[in-house]
C-alpha cells in the first residue's frame, strides 16, 4: 500500500475512533483539510532542513531523509 494510503486509513481510523465510525467517510472535506495539513508540515520541514544546509558551516551537516 502506497505512503499516501496508508496515511488516509490511519486518519479515517483516528477521525472515526474520536468522532464516531462512520464520520471520517461521511465529511471527505474534513479528510481533506487533514491531508493538506499533513503535506504543509512534510513540506515545512523539508524547507526548514534545506535552510538549515544552507546555513551550516560543518562540511559534516547531511540533509535528513524526510519519510
Amino acid at each position: 500500500m502506497s505512503n499516501i494510503k496508508d496515511t488516509l486509513t490511519a486518519m479515517v481510523e483516528a477521525v472515526d475512533s474520536v468522532l464516531g465510525d462512520g464520520y471520517a467517510r461521511k465529511n471527505p472535506d474534513l479528510l481533506g483539510r487533514m491531508m493538506q495539513a499533513e503535506c504543509m508540515v512534510v513540506s515545512a520541514s523539508i524547507i526548514q532542513d534545506g535552510l538549515y544546509f544552507l546555513g551550516s558551516e560543518d562540511e559534516e551537516f547531511t540533509m535528513m531523509n524526510v519519510n
